[in-house]
């Protein structure tokens, strides 16, 4: 840190000159010999006339010449005539040759004039002289965590803030944004083109909206993992929809998911909400859960499995066995893995038939169909009342591996 002081320096002495001045304008004129001059300006009874410090280049045309205002920490140099003057002390810096002290008249009082011309050597006389010295002082702020922002502080650390800072210009000053806790505020910004946009992603913790709670550093990136053959993969959730739809359990090689949560079928038949990214999958373990029936008459309810091929439709992979009038939980278990695909049902062999006709509802009861799945999984139930009344009750939930 830089900051300005005062040293004294000692400066040789000429001749002491001294003239007064009262209601005449005067000129002192003289020869400094290539140095600098001190000038005593003393007032008495308040003598109201004029003083300018000149020199002249060609002899009868004289201009103002630099001073200084001696005794002060800052010494102020001017070239401006002296008026309302006061007792003072000057200094004209050298080098100069003919010097003229311009006094012009005043109307009360007396000036008396007094001036030194300063030659290196002779005899000594101190005088301060301005200039820039280190005083290796260390730049302070407030002391406490929690002090109030009064005063012009330097700040040490940053502002406590718990909103969303505007976009600043470039080349503007910004503060340092810390979360009322004192954690350092982190923007991401997206990227865009060569150069960081002004749209902010703002990533926060335990917020009670998008604007509001304290800022928090989350960083997101994809996970991998080591397949046996060596290869590193990439880890995969069972869908990219929101939470809401189902608690999601991930698992490095599957995860559990309700395809349908516990719901009554109604007095017609249905599907389920679709869900996405399942292309991955290459076994299931699906459960049937009836909890509720209809009652008298002869009622059936047929679940489906589905999965959506690219052109949109719907094709059967599993088929619970027919639920008839009593509550029941049943089980299917799905894989697509080996050579040989079809449709099987249970304790027989795998019927191949790579060329097939589209199964929406369509599939066999207690069968499965074993072929490569589509992006999308739902579930499809076939409802026939058969003179009975009331509702079916039942869930859908699945363990997916890949």
């Amino acid at each position: 840190m830089r900051a300005w002081g005062g040293r004294n320096e000692t400066l040789g002495l000429g001749d002491r000159l001294t003239t007064a001045v009262t209601t005449t304008a005067t000129n002192i004129d003289f020869n400094a010999d290539g140095h600098s001059v001190i000038v005593d300006l003393n007032i008495d009874s308040s003598w109201d006339g004029t003083v300018d410090f000149q020199t002249t280049i060609d002899g009868p045309n004289y201009f103002n010449i630099r001073y200084l205002t001696l005794g002060t920490l800052t010494p102020a140099e001017s070239v401006s005539q002296l008026t309302s003057l006061s007792t003072a002390r000057y200094l004209l810096p050298g080098p100069l040759t003919q010097v003229r002290i311009n006094c012009g008249a005043g109307t009360t009082g007396t000036l008396t004039a007094v001036y030194r011309v300063v030659p290196n050597g002779g005899g000594e006389l101190e005088v301060l002289v301005k200039e820039a010295i280190d005083l290796g002082l260390e730049i302070q702020g407030p002391v406490a965590h929690d002090a109030a922002d009064a005063g012009n502080p330097v700040k040490i650390g940053g502002k406590a803030d718990s909103t969303i800072p505007d976009a600043a210009d470039d080349g503007d000053i910004v503060d340092a944004r810390f979360s009322t806790y004192g954690e350092l505020a982190t923007v991401i910004l997206d990227r865009g083109g060569s150069s960081f946009n002004n749209s902010a992603r703002v990533l926060r913790a335990n917020a009670d909206s998008a604007t509001t709670g304290d800022y928090r550093l989350t960083t997101h990136s994809s996970l991998l993992g080591l397949a046996p053959d060596g290869g590193m993969d990439r880890l995969r959730t069972t869908r990219d929809i929101t939470m809401g739809l189902g608690v999601l359990k991930v698992a490095a090689i599957g995860g559990d998911e309700p395809l349908r949560s516990s719901a009554a079928a109604g007095e017609a038949s249905g599907t389920s909400t679709a869900l996405d990214d399942f292309g991955w999958v290459k076994s299931f373990w699906a459960r049937l859960d009836v909890t509720a029936v209809p009652s008298g008459g002869s009622p059936t309810l047929d679940v489906y499995i589905q999965s959506q091929a690219p052109s949109g439709d719907w094709q059967d992979i599993a088929h619970f066995t027919q639920v008839t009038g009593s509550t029941t939980a049943e089980n299917v278990v799905w894989t697509s893995e080996g050579e040989v695909l079809g449709t099987q049902s249970e304790s027989a062999a795998v019927t191949v038939d790579n060329y097939f006709a589209d199964q929406d509802a369509a599939l066999t009861a207690a069968t499965v169909r074993r072929l490569i799945l589509g992006d999308s999984m739902r579930i499809k139930w076939v409802f026939a009342a058969g003179g009975s009344t009331g509702d079916y009750t039942f869930a859908v939930e699945n363990t997916f591996h890949a």
